[in-house]
């Protein structure tokens, strides 16, 4: 445990580290700033922004579920979500393509419930069309 954190420490490596053997957790802190103008602190519950790479995390998931018959990536969005704006129309696909014709969305709260999410969707529904050829932004949903 004092190796890492002497690494942590003399290669001034900002963020939090969880090292675990089998189901035993070894070390679990934070280390430099998570802020550095305003001197926060990370911490073991720091979260942060990863960004783009969630988008082919999510896009192998339905990929894998896909390949083991589980969805079907041209199904609409309302075969699985209720009250989905527009999900008739839009296919697990055009999310994932960024084809879907919803604008996108900024930010979402960290305590947001889905239902919050569908209602912000609703806000944002887009004048384009679907699918290839319509203009779109990005949609990110994080469950």
């Amino acid at each position: 445990m004092n190796k890492i954190r002497s690494y942590l420490k003399n290669n001034d490596i900002n963020g939090s580290i969880a090292v675990m053997s089998g189901n035993k957790l070894i070390v679990n802190e934070g280390n430099g700033f998570a802020d550095f103008e305003k001197k926060i602190r990370n911490h073991p519950e720091t979260t942060f922004p990863i960004a783009s790479i969630t988008k082919s995390l999510v896009a192998t998931s339905f990929m894998q579920l896909e390949e083991r018959g589980l969805v079907n990536l041209q199904d609409p969005v309302s075969k699985y979500i209720d009250h989905f704006p527009n999900g008739e129309n839009i296919t697990i696909q055009h999310l994932l393509t960024n084809t879907s014709g919803i604008r996108r969305l900024h930010s979402i709260r960290k305590n947001s419930t889905p239902k919050d999410i569908i209602e912000e969707i609703k806000k944002r529904l887009s004048v384009f069309k679907q699918g290839p050829g319509g203009i779109t932004k990005t949609l990110i949903i994080w469950y």
